[in-house]
């Protein structure tokens, strides 16, 4: 198993409890989670993501600082109990 290989599996292990449901996104606990197994999710520029989701329903990929070899995937539904549903990984 490659070095990449090895951290990617590491970090959908620290990802795994965030795959579930919230009363709204824990994307502080994913970037912090992928931030302690991998690095820093990062903007296009390199710099420490910052912004916000939009919509009900979506989802996003996003780079990690020094990682070539995946990015983070983030999907996100909100229910009609007003909770969000996560799937999240390193893909």
């Amino acid at each position: 198993m490659s070095n990449a290989e090895k951290l990617r599996k590491e970090c959908n292990k620290a990802l795994k409890p965030l795959n579930d449901y919230f009363d709204e996104i824990p994307l502080d606990a994913i970037f912090y989670a992928v931030k302690d197994k991998i690095g820093q999710v990062v903007q296009e520029d390199g710099t420490p993501w910052e912004g916000f989701l939009c919509g009900e329903t979506g989802s996003a990929f996003f780079d990690i600082a020094n990682f070539k070899y995946g990015k983070l995937r983030l999907m996100w539904y909100k229910m009609p109990s007003g909770r969000y549903e996560i799937v999240t990984y390193v893909s």
